[in-house]
């Protein structure tokens, strides 16, 4: 999971998957070291989704 990130220093242009790959790597990481519990941290993307239109999910 770590080494996804270093494929933007293999190729100049990354494809559509790696950049996804890439921000949900980094996001992931992002969700583990913060001190909300799982719980809230549910509560809380629950009620972004809600308000993002359907086509970014």
């Amino acid at each position: 999971m770590g080494d996804r990130r270093y494929i933007f220093l293999k190729n100049d242009r990354p494809t559509r998957d790696e950049v996804f790959a890439n921000a949900i790597a980094t996001l992931s990481e992002r969700m583990r070291s913060s001190y909300f519990s799982s719980a809230e941290l549910g509560d809380r993307m629950g009620m972004k989704v809600k308000h993002r239109p359907q086509g970014m999910l």
